[in-house]
């Protein structure tokens, strides 16, 4: 992303996590609403997770009024990045679990 913009910075890499972490937990909280607020990360408190939200968001409003349209343009790619990727992801699982369940439906599962 950023050779194709011509940018540089970590804030790249947030908006990424940031949206990919969005996406996940409005998937929790649409499949589990009950486990929102208890992520299967105990290492990680669901705290910091909407703090670090949080502060994405902030950055992002602190660049967008002081700084060029371009970082902008970035930081708004990166959160498209990092939904796609989320959304990848999933296709992936959801296919890896139909293979699973086809492969056990024909006789070919684990013994």
């Amino acid at each position: 992303l950023c050779l194709a913009l011509g940018c540089a910075g970590v804030s790249i890499v947030w908006n990424a996590a940031a949206a990919y972490t969005c996406l996940d937990l409005l998937a929790l909280a649409r499949f589990e609403p009950s486990r929102v607020f208890q992520l299967q990360m105990p290492w990680l408190p669901s705290g910091l997770v909407c703090a670090s939200l949080l502060s994405a968001a902030a950055a992002d409003g602190y660049y967008a009024a002081t700084s060029d349209a371009l970082t902008t343009i970035a930081h708004a790619c990166a959160l498209l990045l990092g939904a796609i990727l989320h959304l990848l992801g999933g296709c992936l699982m959801r296919s890896a679990r139909w293979e699973e369940t086809s492969s056990i439906s024909r006789g070919r599962g684990v013994r």
